[in-house]
């Protein structure tokens, strides 16, 4: 769980640079960026899954696999995938940068995805507090010859 939430973290910081700077494209804040690792196909999300499916094929004719849409730790964003013609990715992807209202829109949409990471780290980080506790109010087993 904690490292699908440091994929997360990074997703998040790619969406709010992207906010900040909709004239830019992803390949664009990973230039600037000084991580020293990049995502495949510029995406954390879909590196996660390919990181823990390494023996999966997750690009399956051009597009995404129904495994890493099915996988994605943004999929309660967009369900049927990140390609999907009504998901914000796909709307940021085909916003115009050359006018005043498409990079109004490639901003909205790049904040509606940060919006969702939020989501989705402040889920993930409450279901590890859950279970922090769970494991603090379990009693350790006693061992052989303990009273």
């Amino acid at each position: 769980m904690l490292i699908d939430l440091r994929y997360l973290e990074l997703c998040r910081g790619m969406w709010k640079w992207l906010a900040a700077n909709p004239d830019k494209g992803k390949q664009d804040y990973l230039d600037q960026s000084d991580m020293g690792a990049y995502p495949s196909v510029e995406c954390w999300c879909c590196q996660h899954f390919e990181d823990m499916n390494p023996d999966k094929n997750y690009w399956i004719g051009g597009k995404l696999g129904s495994l890493c849409v099915e996988h994605c730790l943004l999929k309660d964003l967009w369900p049927g995938g990140c390609e999907q013609p009504e998901s914000p990715y796909a709307k940021w992807l085909d916003s115009s940068t050359c006018t005043a209202s498409g990079l109004k829109a490639r901003a909205l949409y790049a904040d509606e995805i940060l919006f969702a990471c939020d989501e989705a780290i402040g889920k993930m980080e409450r279901s590890i507090a859950d279970y922090t506790k769970h494991i603090k109010k379990r009693e350790r087993p006693k061992l052989k010859g303990e009273s």
